[in-house]
């Protein structure tokens, strides 16, 4: 992932402007028939500092539960 963000900024496409960057992800396990949807935002302030927030989605079976949260 690191190696991802790295390449994006070489590209230009992440630089000092950048004010949000957001990753999404939809995971399965086969053994247990279950799907995790996760989604991963970075809030970059002008001063260079970042706050993460987390979600995730997991659903399987009797359908989806939300098991995480911002911070």
């Amino acid at each position: 992932l690191l190696d991802r963000l790295r390449a994006l900024e070489e590209a230009g496409w992440i630089d000092s402007a950048t004010a949000e960057v957001h990753l999404d992800a939809t995971l399965y396990n086969r053994n247990f028939n279950l799907f995790l949807a996760l989604e991963v935002q970075f809030h970059l302030d002008l001063g260079g500092g970042t706050t993460a927030n987390l979600f995730m989605v997991r659903g399987g079976g009797a359908g989806a539960e939300s098991v995480g949260g911002g911070g």
